[in-house]
């Protein structure tokens, strides 16, 4: 079985901005508003780093805080390998990785990272999700016996994920599989 996790000290930034925004609002009217505007989004966002991931010879089973679902292999329309350090953006912190989805996807747009993409067309996880083989000098370090945070969401080492395909079958588009004509022609793009 594969367990694959966010890290979840990247939650201590949106929380603190969040008490301070509380804490401001009670202050400025026009803080309360923009606080009750932004707390929604801001909730999306530390929900995403709750986020587990579980994967074995059945399917993925999907976990954010108290909701989770079981997804068999049959029941993913795209797993595709995508390369997401090209998307055009000025810090980058996606290497390559797999997105799967319930749904056909025929053209992953290269123009939008893999949060923003999910958050987007799927913010509660139902349909989709992905995962990351970051270069290994990207490896988590370590401060006085305490993890510091990556900043790879959602990583695995290529060669783990990599065994575990060959032992379950996983059909992979661009791996094992011919990438849809669609997407072939987005990759020559960018």
């Amino acid at each position: 079985m594969l367990r694959i996790e966010n890290d979840r000290t990247r939650t201590i930034l949106p929380i603190m901005l969040l008490a301070i925004l509380w804490v401001a609002a009670a202050f400025s009217q026009a803080v309360l508003f923009a606080t009750l505007a932004g707390t929604p989004l801001v909730a999306v966002l530390i929900l995403e780093m709750y986020k587990s991931i579980r994967m074995d010879s059945r399917g993925c089973y999907v976990q954010v805080l108290f909701w989770h679902k079981f997804y068999p292999w049959s029941s993913f329309r795209t797993i595709r390998l995508l390369d997401f350090s090209k998307i055009n953006m000025k810090l980058n912190f996606y290497g390559e990785g797999i997105l799967f989805s319930t749904r056909k996807i025929k053209k992953y747009p290269f123009s939008i990272d893999p949060d923003s993409y999910l958050a987007l067309t799927d913010p509660l996880c139902r349909t989709g999700f992905y995962i990351q083989f970051p270069p290994e000098s990207a490896e988590p370090a370590e401060y006085h016996r305490l993890p510091l945070s990556s900043d790879y969401a959602y990583r695995i080492r290529r060669e783990e994920f990599m065994s575990k395909v060959e032992e379950w079958g996983l059909k992979i588009e661009g791996l094992n599989v011919p990438m849809p004509p669609e997407q072939l022609a987005a990759k020559k793009k960018s």
